[in-house]
């Protein structure tokens, strides 16, 4: 390309297929899963992790007997009577988080039963603390916004990424007083209603397999002398694994053995050493957050996707020599048009188209984008990325 052609303004439109994303399957209460891929690949400051990474469920709203029916065999404690639970829709991970997928993400792996496979085995030896480190650097990872935030009065941090990175080794009064951000959408511990309406799937049994567990259906009291791999055992009946046994599944829910000091939190499921009793869809187990042990684990959860308001908005940024100037319409819970303006001088038009294709994130990731090349300045990948992101966040802030 000559560079007379070059410094006349040139319009190059480039069509971008539609690409899938996961929206909320419609559907009437107690009809049970469906499986998802992983979330969508995001521009955090992570390398991206390829869908399906986290194979999620997508549970369908609906209520259900919360609880132990009385007379049932195995009642502890911690356990409530029975009472009338509604849930709005959610994503559940079909399996415990593995360790390969632990290690992917956080880069260690502090689980104490390796033997065999361990990328298939759950995760191990890992508390609360472990768990939101976990949910907030995948979250980023694939361009969700994280859950968990501590606030101080010099700002917000987010455990797992920056300054509350390294999860600590005991006790933490920071970590322990982290709260959800109930605007985000990133990956979280299910809670637990959540929790026990995904396990019992429909059942009103003490198992989700019947009124007893045998070891044809779950790995627990010490048959394997450890945990097994994910997937090894039948699911139930919307298509989740190993609910009952292998490893106790921590959860949002605060326990009633609640400390001011030390925060207690559910555990559900039974784990690879425990009685079949404590296995139960109803079964409930509590631990300080801080505490870890081989038989404990997590799997995530994220709630149903937001609606995504609509309009159009344009944002800007300089790039090395210049600004670009990208204007954004959004409309049916989707970006509908993408308007990239930008000096050129240097860049040849296909190093921009490119740029703009392999741009991460929802700004440039499908429908027709237009780009308007003027002789002037040199523009770079992320000034197009700040300057969409700033668009699409003054859609999102605008009245409606």
């Amino acid at each position: 390309m000559s560079s007379t052609q070059l410094n006349m303004p040139i319009l190059l439109s480039i069509v971008f297929g539609l690409l899938s994303s996961c929206q909320s399957p419609a559907g009437q209460a107690n009809l049970g899963g469906q499986s998802v891929p992983g979330g969508q690949t995001g521009t955090g400051g992570y390398p991206p992790v390829e869908p399906p990474f986290m194979e999620m469920v997508w549970i369908n709203p609906g209520q259900f007997q919360m609880g132990t029916p009385y007379g049932e065999v195995g009642i502890i404690q911690l356990e409530e009577n029975q009472r009338l639970v509604e849930l709005n829709g959610f994503y559940i991970g079909k399996y415990p988080v593995t360790q390969g997928q632990y290690r992917e993400v956080m880069g260690d792996n502090p689980s104490q039963h390796t033997a065999g496979n361990p990328d298939r085995l759950p995760v191990d030896n890992v508390n609360v603390y472990h768990a939101y480190a976990f949910c907030n650097r995948l979250s980023e990872m694939e361009g969700f916004k994280p859950v968990y935030v501590y606030r101080s009065g010099s700002g917000a941090s987010y455990p797992g990424i920056g300054t509350m990175q390294t999860v600590p080794s005991g006790n933490s009064s920071n970590w322990n007083n982290v709260i959800l951000d109930t605007d985000a959408n990133g990956y979280r511990l299910p809670t637990d209603e959540e929790w026990e309406y995904a396990c019992r799937a429909g059942t009103i049994t003490a198992y989700n397999v019947g009124p007893s567990l045998t070891p044809s259906d779950a790995n627990y009291s010490g048959l394997n002398e450890g945990t097994t791999e994910v997937g090894k055992y039948k699911p139930n009946k919307w298509g989740l694994y190993d609910m009952h046994g292998n490893v106790s599944e921590w959860t949002q829910a605060l326990s009633a053995n609640n400390h001011p000091d030390y925060p207690h939190r559910v555990l559900r499921g039974g784990s690879w050493s425990g009685f079949a009793s404590v296995a139960r869809s109803a079964s409930v187990d509590s631990s300080p957050v801080y505490e870890r042990n081989n038989t404990r684990g997590f799997r995530v959860a994220r709630r149903e996707p937001p609606e995504k308001p609509s309009g159009a908005a344009t944002g800007s940024a300089w790039g090395r020599n210049g600004r670009v100037t990208v204007s954004v319409t959004r409309a049916n819970g989707g970006i509908t048009g993408v308007q990239v303006n930008a000096s050129e001088e240097t860049t040849s038009i296909s190093d921009v188209s490119r740029v703009i294709q392999n741009a991460p994130g929802e700004i440039i990731s499908r429908n027709t984008v237009n780009v308007d090349m003027v002789s002037g300045a040199t523009i770079t990948r992320n000034a197009i990325i700040e300057a969409g992101n700033k668009a699409v966040h003054l859609i999102g802030n605008a009245k409606r």
